[in-house]
This record gives C-alpha cells, sequence and structure tokens, in this order.
C-alpha cells in the first residue's frame, strides 16, 4: 500500500514538474517573441539546467546572438547544430559566431554546409572565402598602414556609437543613463536607452591631429532625447537640418507598433533655428510595420541614405536613397545587389568626396560587421571595398565618419579590449590617393572595366565608365600598377608616394594597346573531285620558337589556327593517300597594325588506286602486300627533242614543282618512266626511254634527292597517249606529246609497295595528260 502511495506520489511531483517546465518555457517564449531577450535568457537556462529541450536551446542561442554575445551564441549554436531539427540558417549563425571569436578556420566548414543547403544565398560561399587562409591574410596586410586607432576616454561599459562632427564637437549615441531620475531600461538588450550625447574636441597639436575629449560628455537636446532610443545623427552641411533615428513614432512621443507590439525604428528630420528646433517631423516612408534607421545626407543636402527592413530587399537591413524634389521626399530606392545582400548593410556615412561608407555582414570580411566604401563613378556605384584591418576586425565595426581632409576620423566597435559593449574609436589616416586613368593607346578613349592590380596590396579594382579607378596607397611607397583587359596587352607604371601629405592625390596614366588577334583558316580537299577531305592533318610551323601544332579537318574539311603576332608560319596539309603539300610562302605576322585572318585552302592530289580486290600472299616472304595502285602522273613540259636524252630548259620549272613533292613527302618512293614516239625500232626507243628517265633521276640526285626514293625505268613506245603508233599517220604535236616523261608513287620507304604486279597496272587509266600547249620539235625526213 505504501509503494502504490508512493508511486502516486511520485507521479503527482513529475507532473507537477513537466507542468512547470512547461509553464517556463512559454513564459520564456513569450519574452522572446517580445525581443526581451535578457529575460528570456535567465528562464532558458533555468529549462535546460532541469531538462534537456532542443527548443530552449535553439531560442537561446539565437538570444545570445540578437545581444552580440557571440561567445554564448558560439556555445549553444554548437549544440544547435546537431539537433536533428537544426536548420541550415543555423550552420550560418554557428560560423558567425565562430569567426567573430577568432576561428574562422573552425566556421569555414559551417559556411561550406550551408551554402550547400542554401546555394542561392551567397553568404555561405562569400563567408567561406573570407576564412581562406590565403584571402584573410590579404585583408589583414593590406591596408594596415593606412591607420593609426586610439580608444577614446569618454566610453563607458554601456554601448557608445553613432558618432557625428557638429560645430567642431563631436555628436553621439549612448546607453549610459546620464542624470536621469527614472530608470529608463531597454527590455531586449537589458541596458538603458539611447540618449544623445555631446563632448566637445580641443585641438591639443592639430599637425599630429591630437584632441582632447570632455571625459563626462552632457545630453544633447531634451527635445530629441525621450524615454525610449534616441540616435544616431547626422546634419546637413550648413548644420541647419539635422535627421536623427528614434523610437517615436511623432513629435508627442507616442510610440510606433507594428501588429506584433514591436517599436519600430523611424528617421525624424527637424530644423535648426539657434537653439531651437523646428519643424519636427517623420520621413514619409516611416512605418509601423519595418523600421528606417541610420540617416545618412549626401554633400548636395537632396539625397538621403538610410537603412531599413521594409518589402522588398535582398535579406535583413538593406541600404535605401530617396531624393528630395520640390520640397518633398520621393520613394525610396534600393540600391541594389551590388551592395545590398542577404545579410545587413547598415550605417551609411556620405564623405564630402562623394564616397558612400557602410557597415555589413554580408560582403567578403573579416567577421560580423565589417567597414566598407563605394565610390560612384558618373552615376554608377562601383564594387565594395573593405577598409580592412585594424579598422575591420572578426567583432562589428560600424559607424564609421572621416574629416574634410580625409585624414582622421572615428568608428565603432565592440572588439575585444575595449571599454565596454560597443565603444567609438579615433583614428589618423595616412594614405596617398592615385587616380589611375587607363585608355586606348591609339584612339586616347578611356577603358571601362580594365583590371588594376596593385602589387603593394595585391588587390585587383576595375575602372569604371571614364576609364578611372582611385586607389589608395600608404606614406612613403613606391607601387607597380599593372593594368589590362581582354583584347589588349598588358602595361605597368610605377607610382611613389614620397614626400607626400597625407590624402595627397595623384594621377597615373597607363595606356593600352590592343592585342592583335591572328589566325589562318581553309579548307583541304581532293583536287580531282573537289570533295572534302575530313581528317587531314594540318601542320603549322612557326618559325619564332616553339614546336609545330597539328589539328585535323573537322567533317567539312575545314581547319583553323590561332597564330601569334610578330611571327611567320610554314603550313603542310597531309592526307592518307594523298600527296602532302606545304605553302610556298610563309605568312607572317610580324609589323602587322590591325588583326588579321589568313586564308589557304589545300587541293591534294591522290597518288593512288584504292586497292580493290588484289590479292596478296603473305605467307610468302619475296612478296610485298599491296596497298593500291600508283597512279601517273605527267611531269609538265618535260618533253624530249627527236631522238633525245637530255633535259630542255623548258622543263625546269615543272622539274623543281617535282621536287617540291617529293621534299614535302619524305617517304615516298617514286618510279620516273620516259616514253618515247613510236618512229624507231622498239629496242632502240627502249634505250632511248631509259637514257631519258635516267637524266631525270640524274637531275632530281644533283638537287638533293635520296637516289634510294628514286626508280628509273624506260618504256619505249608502248604506252602512247595517243593512236600513234606504228605506221599510223600523226602531227608532229601528237608525236611530241608522247616523248614525255611520268612519275608515279610505288611505295614508301618503309617497304609499303604501290606497283603490285606489272600486269595488273593499267597506266594509261591512270595517266594524266597535260593540256598546255608545249614546244613541238619536228622531225625532218621521218617517215611518218
Amino acid at each position: 500500500m505504501k509503494k502504490i502511495i508512493l508511486s502516486l506520489l511520485l507521479a503527482c511531483f513529475v507532473a507537477s514538474v513537466g507542468f512547470a517546465q512547461k509553464t517556463k518555457l512559454t513564459k520564456a517564449n513569450t519574452e522572446f517573441e517580445n525581443h526581451n531577450y535578457s529575460a528570456a535568457i535567465e528562464l532558458y537556462l533555468e529549462i535546460l539546467d532541469k531538462e534537456n529541450i532542443s527548443e530552449a536551446k535553439v531560442k537561446l542561442a539565437e538570444s545570445y546572438r540578437k545581444l552580440n554575445n557571440m561567445k554564448e551564441a558560439e556555445f549553444w549554436y554548437g549544440q544547435v547544430v546537431h539537433l536533428p531539427e537544426a536548420k541550415p540558417i543555423d550552420y550560418l549563425h554557428y560560423g558567425k559566431a565562430l569567426q567573430a571569436n577568432g576561428k574562422c578556420d573552425l566556421a569555414r566548414p559551417w559556411f561550406k554546409k550551408y551554402s550547400a543547403a542554401e546555394p542561392d544565398d551567397l553568404r555561405g560561399q562569400l563567408l567561406s572565402n573570407t576564412c581562406d587562409l590565403e584571402a584573410l591574410e590579404k585583408m589583414l596586410k593590406s591596408r594596415k598602414d593606412f591607420y593609426e586607432i586610439k580608444q577614446l576616454p569618454f566610453n563607458t561599459a554601456f554601448d557608445d556609437f553613432g558618432p557625428t562632427f557638429y560645430k567642431g564637437n563631436l555628436l553621439f549615441a549612448s546607453e549610459r543613463n546620464n542624470k536621469s531620475s527614472i530608470n529608463r531600461i531597454h527590455e531586449w538588450s537589458g541596458y538603458p536607452f539611447l540618449d544623445l550625447l555631446i563632448t566637445k574636441v580641443d585641438t591639443i597639436d592639430a599637425e599630429t591631429l591630437d584632441f582632447k575629449y570632455d571625459e563626462a560628455p552632457e545630453k544633447y537636446s531634451n527635445r530629441l532625447n525621450t524615454k525610449y532610443h534616441s540616435g544616431p545623427i547626422c546634419f546637413s552641411q550648413d548644420e541647419k537640418t539635422v535627421f536623427f533615428t528614434h523610437n517615436d513614432s511623432d513629435e508627442r512621443n507616442r510610440l510606433g507598433r507594428d501588429d506584433e507590439t514591436t517599436i519600430r525604428l523611424k528617421v525624424f528630420t527637424a530644423d535648426i533655428d539657434g537653439d531651437k528646433w523646428t519643424n519636427i517631423e517623420g520621413l514619409p516612408f516611416n512605418s509601423d510595420e519595418y523600421s528606417v534607421a541610420y540617416p545618412a545626407l549626401d554633400v548636395d543636402g537632396k539625397t538621403l541614405y538610410f537603412s531599413s527592413d521594409m518589402p522588398g530587399g535582398f535579406g535583413g537591413m538593406d541600404l535605401y536613397y530617396t531624393v528630395k524634389e520640390n520640397g518633398q521626399w520621393l520613394p525610396p530606392r534600393n540600391l541594389g545587389p551590388r551592395i545590398n545582400t542577404e545579410g545587413h548593410e547598415v550605417f551609411p556615412y556620405v564623405h564630402s568626396s562623394g564616397r558612400l561608407y557602410f557597415s555589413s555582414d554580408g560582403h567578403v570580411g573579416l567577421g560580423m560587421l565589417d567597414v566598407y566604401y563605394i565610390d560612384n563613378n558618373n552615376g554608377v556605384w562601383e564594387s565594395p571595398m573593405n577598409v580592412g584591418y585594424p579598422i575591420n576586425t572578426p567583432s562589428d565595426d560600424f559607424g564609421l565618419i572621416m574629416n574634410k581632409e580625409e585624414t582622421f576620423g572615428y568608428f565603432c566597435s565592440n572588439r575585444k579590449g575595449g571599454t565596454g559593449r560597443t565603444d567609438i574609436y579615433s583614428f589618423k589616416y595616412s594614405i596617398v590617393k592615385v587616380e589611375v586613368l587607363v585608355y586606348d593607346e591609339n584612339t586616347n578613349q578611356p577603358i571601362n572595366d580594365a583590371s588594376v592590380l596593385n602589387d603593394c596590396s595585391g588587390l585587383e579594382m576595375f575602372t569604371g565608365d571614364n576609364g578611372r579607378v582611385t586607389i589608395e596607397l600608404p606614406l612613403n611607397r613606391c607601387c607597380t600598377f599593372t593594368a589590362g583587359k581582354e583584347d589588349y596587352t598588358k602595361n605597368t607604371s610605377e607610382s611613389c608616394t614620397y614626400d607626400y601629405k597625407a590624402s595627397t592625390k595623384v594621377f597615373v596614366k597607363i595606356a593600352l594597346s590592343q592585342s592583335m588577334n591572328f589566325a589562318i583558316e581553309g579548307v583541304v580537299y581532293d583536287e580531282e573531285t573537289g570533295d572534302p577531305l575530313t581528317n587531314s592533318s594540318v601542320v603549322v610551323t612557326p618559325d619564332c620558337g616553339g614546336e609545330a601544332i597539328e589539328v585535323k579537318t573537322d567533317e567539312s574539311g575545314r581547319y583553323r589556327f590561332t597564330l601569334d603576332s610578330d611571327c611567320c608560319y610554314s603550313l603542310k596539309a597531309a592526307h592518307e593517300g594523298y600527296f602532302s603539300v606545304s605553302t610556298d610562302q610563309p605568312y607572317c605576322t610580324k609589323g602587322l597594325g590591325k588583326s588579321q585572318t589568313f586564308t589557304h585552302n589545300f587541293a591534294l592530289q591522290r597518288f593512288i588506286n584504292p586497292p580493290g580486290d588484289l590479292v596478296t600472299d603473305e605467307n610468302n616472304p619475296s612478296f610485298y602486300p599491296c596497298d593500291g595502285i600508283g597512279r601517273s602522273f605527267v611531269i609538265r613540259h618535260i618533253y624530249y627533242d627527236f631522238d633525245k636524252a637530255y633535259i630542255r630548259t623548258d622543263a625546269e620549272e615543272p622539274l623543281f614543282q617535282l621536287i617540291k613533292i617529293l621534299e614535302d613527302n619524305p617517304d615516298l618512293v617514286v618510279e620516273i618512266g620516259s616514253h618515247t614516239d613510236a618512229r624507231g625500232s622498239n629496242r632502240y626507243n627502249i634505250r632511248l626511254s631509259a637514257r631519258r628517265a635516267e637524266s631525270v633521276v640524274k637531275y632530281l640526285i644533283n638537287q638533293g634527292i635520296d637516289e634510294s626514293r628514286l626508280q628509273a625505268k624506260g618504256y619505249g613506245e608502248t604506252d602512247p597517249t595517243n593512236d600513234c603508233v606504228d605506221e599510223i599517220p600523226c602531227t608532229e604535236e601528237q608525236h611530241q606529246r608522247n616523248r614525255r616523261t611520268e612519275f608515279r608513287v610505288i611505295g614508301k620507304i618503309d617497304g609499303t609497295r604501290y606497283d603490285c604486279e606489272n600486269d595488273i597496272l593499267d597506266v594509261n587509266q591512270t595517266s594524266v595528260e597535260p593540256k598546255e600547249l608545249i614546244k613541238v620539235d619536228k622531225c625532218k625526213n621521218c617517215p611518218f
């Protein structure tokens, strides 16, 4: 009985504990949904002390992230990512927490995992690239010589940020609850709401940019400072108009809330008349459904930049701008994907030079929020540039402003070693601005989108539509700029910054000449049929060094080669069963002033007929297999005077053509066959034709042709080209055509044979007769 009672009591206790945990979880979630993260954290920790609840871990990790406590966020996200219900966004948050805590090598796999799960979100790949050791090293070193950073004496243990120049002094926003009888605590963070404060800035040494600040800044204006957030703030150039971030929906301090009771940030403007603030009103696009914050006014006072999470953006907070026309602010426009990412883009600031500074956690950086700048080149925004270390660190770095001379400024950071959660730092900026103009050497026109590589930093930038790019160099340094673009030859120029003062502007011009493109193309085809020869070999040999290059023709017999400049090329085409042919003259690109494509077609002659039904005896070692029948080609103009064997002067040119064929085809063995007309005895004509063939062979040998490749053969009157046989009356021209020499391929030096059995070969069917007029030597007193 006692055991039953004990069991019932235990069950009731467990049920009571479970009910209590469920109640506490509901309360924690309510605090979380109301953005009371400090209160929610305490409840989630109590829950997890007693029970391992996944939902509590996920929201605890997110609460720490919202409060920017990345040490605790890393610990809890490290547990969340291994839960079955973990989402891809948890991988990203875990990686960013690791990166913020200086563990980029451990963060990179989680960025890659997020990128694989969410390929359309570029943050995973960008952050993964940031954690690449080489890229990280370049980012840490490329601009470190530009800055000298100093902590400021008025920072507190709270958030101090949003510095703004005002009448030679410094305004900023702070969480410190300065001289207030009301304890104003923000439930989100557990810290006081923001007020606008002002500190006097006294110059100690203008040359060294050394200044003195009030250690106890005063409230700037009770008119603007309310019981909720006030700040950051910016002024027009004449300091007669002010724009500021506020929680209030209007000047009567009514809070603007969305449907989830979240107080949204809004931007207000006011006119300054002496010490009075008038015409305080919100911008027309403020909303209770989204935030509008961190205003930044352009130099001309007509363009206002701000950050907002209004619908239609690219991610979290995006940068927008609005233009004032006829006294009214036009509907805002998003600055676009070159600047905005899936992450947050916040704290814009427009310098008097027109350069736009902002902070982002979506671009390649050192971790968390980094400061970037972007230049407007004739209405087109260039790519964002990371301002580099030591302004940027793995912590949040934001809110940068600079003096007019661009030699001194302020920024905010929650980096290690500070006084409080977020501190304001001053910095000296010691650089020379080098404006590089890249232009076309021939036209003198600027070249847009040309790359300019700076060897001092290793950074590559690209010119705008005006062909210009501004590169910052440290003082007392020489750097080389290499400019280039497709279709242009690269060129370099050196610039040194010795004896220059900080913020000096230097101009460098780099001329690029268009790199000319050269090619040669053509068709390889059968000379007799005109059919294209597929898979023919075309070899191009340069005279300026390098090996010969071979390409095969396509199905249409076409080939194409790309040629280098300042070089000459000889070509040779070959196809099995055809004479190889090389070009008589090289094709040269030397001295050409513009791109050119040469054309050279190759008409190849077939030198064998296919083997057909020829029978071979591979078992007979004295018999070579026959691979076809060699065709006979008349050596044009190689005709002989009557009863003579010497080579006439009109034969020299065609013999040179034969020599070229033999040189282009060094593996072929040819027969030199000579003939007579029908006058005279057969026996005499055989000897005469043999002498004629030998005279040609000797001529070729004297011209450098290897004797082993030549075979003389006398056919006498046995193979006339016409019907002029014994006792048939013919004209002298008909007889002259029979007094000729032909050549045909009979094999290769590797032993391949094309002559086979002589009784198979019908020379008449394969002879190619010349069509030209020939010199006729008339026979006197001949019988017919």
